[in-house]
């Protein structure tokens, strides 16, 4: 079964199975970012699809979590789903499926919503006497220029970082050097087919074995979006296909849904 076409009735089986065997490392991070957000959110475009709400989650939870010993670099990162609660719920089954498919479940509490960062924003604007809390970092996934919705706060966000594959705007040069802009697109093409690609690039900085909360929601993402690695669409790059190899073989799968769901067809694509 190709995982963009499983149905209920697959993942609702399996929830009893995967709760007993899942790590609760992202399950943890996501309840305490959610009632203790940082000063540095992670934001998705406002389309908020799976790439851009499953690539903020993951670069956010590898930032905070996995490179926290790495000093000069790290910042406590905090995600955000860039759609209201209500659309994230009805509108978006295939990011719920993946996260529980990682064994996140009860989800719309769990997550930080748009809805939830802007009462924060405003909150913080507000408190004109307290200049740590009005001004936020922030990093951008999946696209490179600062939401619309978040326009009215935008002299108080201040754009440190960009993972994207659209083509640059060019923008916030002097707050988010070159070494932080992973902008994967040239001449008038993206080099990968998902964000997804570009934090599973950042995972390999970290020592195998991955978690596999994180595995399963980055490989779904790729897969997702490169249409099961499949050549004949036009969206697949090598990068996409080694990201996979890489998640493959390097996550923890002994902690994740049975091996026996994954497998590699002769033809080199990816089922479940």
């Amino acid at each position: 079964m190709v995982l963009r076409d499983i149905p209920e009735s697959f993942y609702q089986n399996q929830f009893e199975f995967i709760a007993s065997c899942q790590g609760s490392s992202l399950d943890d991070f996501l309840i305490e970012r959610k009632a203790n957000p940082t000063n540095h959110f992670v934001l998705g475009n406002d389309a908020g699809d799976a790439d851009s709400i499953i690539s903020a989650i993951t670069l956010a939870y590898i930032e905070s979590i996995l490179h926290k010993d790495d000093w000069k670099n790290n910042v406590d990162q905090t995600p955000v789903v860039t759609v209201p609660k209500d659309s994230f719920i009805h509108q978006r089954p295939d990011v719920n499926l993946l996260l529980q498919l990682a064994g996140i479940h009860d989800l719309s509490n769990k997550l930080l919503f748009l809805d939830d960062l802007k009462d924060i924003l405003e909150n913080n604007t507000n408190d004109g006497n307290n200049e740590i809390l009005r001004n936020r970092s922030i990093s951008l996934v999946d696209h490179n220029t600062l939401n619309k919705s978040l326009r009215h706060f935008q002299k108080n966000l201040i754009v440190t970082e960009i993972v994207d594959h659209h083509k640059d705007e060019k923008q916030y040069k002097k707050t988010c050097s070159s070494d932080r802009r992973n902008i994967a697109f040239d001449h008038g093409h993206a080099l990968v087919a998902s964000t997804a690609t570009l934090v599973a690039e950042r995972l390999q900085e970290h020592s195998a074995p991955y978690p596999s909360s994180i595995g399963i929601l980055l490989l779904g993402v790729i897969l997702l979006d490169s249409v099961n690695l499949d050549d004949s669409v036009g969206k697949v790059t090598e990068r996409d296909r080694d990201a996979v190899n890489d998640l493959l073989l390097y996550t923890d799968w002994k902690n994740a849904i049975s091996s026996s769901y994954i497998k590699r067809e002769g033809n080199g694509a990816i089922m479940i």
